[in-house]
């Protein structure tokens, strides 16, 4: 999951709809990724400096090097690699079965790799111009976090 500030409100268009992901609805989140799709989860962010992002490292991950966290509450199933630059994420991506990503460049990148993508979207018209010829990419609505939750539970 690429968790970039797309996801965050005051950090990108104002006219998005945000999911208000913060530290008290994370675990939520996390959980319903993992109790559909039954794999580790690898969580990876840009270099903004999201303030959302430093609170849940905090209280969620323990640092184990420079910009790799392991979560407390689910050990070696969920990492967090924070400060990743493209080059790295691309790596990353190379090795996914499955990401969920807000549209934009990296969904570009998981199609050409053949990944299966959920990718958040505001606006279906803009985004079908952007991804329609990529097979391997399934748009859903951005919106609060419970019902980005059941979005995925309906995938």
């Amino acid at each position: 999951m690429h968790l970039d500030e797309k996801w965050f409100e005051g950090f990108y268009y104002s006219d998005f709809t945000y999911m208000d992901l913060n530290n008290k609805n994370f675990d939520m989140f996390i959980q319903t990724i993992f109790d559909k799709f039954k794999k580790p989860i690898i969580i990876t962010s840009g270099f903004i400096n999201v303030p959302i992002f430093h609170e849940i490292l905090k209280k969620k991950f323990i640092k184990i090097n420079d910009n790799e966290y392991l979560s407390k509450k689910y050990k070696n199933r969920l990492k967090f690699i924070d400060n990743t630059d493209f080059r790295d994420i691309e790596l990353i991506v190379k090795k996914c079965k499955i990401l969920i990503c807000c549209e934009g460049a990296i969904s570009h990148v998981s199609n050409s790799f053949g990944i299966i993508t959920y990718a958040l979207i505001n606006n279906m018209n803009t985004a079908k111009f952007w991804t329609s010829h990529m097979p391997k990419i399934k748009l859903f609505k951005r919106d609060k976090i419970n019902k980005i939750c059941k979005q995925i539970m309906n995938l």
